[in-house]
């Protein structure tokens, strides 16, 4: 069981705006995954809170900037 996951998100481009941003996280089928929280710091860290109960496994979080340019940063989360 898996409640919370915090990455670097080292893909992004440090210019990358992510105020009004939209994010999604979906799975390695695609499927979305509702009820993730998904927070950005200013140093570029990445805080992806998982609800209770979801799965070890491999899922990725895309994010769409405002001017429509598309990034995707891969989460990997594991038992502890």
């Amino acid at each position: 069981m898996v409640s919370k996951v915090t990455i670097v998100a080292t893909k992004l481009p440090k210019f990358v705006k992510f105020v009004g941003a939209k994010t999604k996280i979906t799975d390695s089928k695609g499927k979305v995954l509702p009820k993730v929280k998904i927070k950005f710091s200013i140093s570029g860290k990445m805080s992806v809170t998982f609800p209770k109960g979801t799965k070890v496994g491999k899922y990725n979080v895309k994010i769409t900037t405002k001017s429509k340019k598309i990034w995707y940063v891969p989460v990997l989360v594991k038992k502890k």
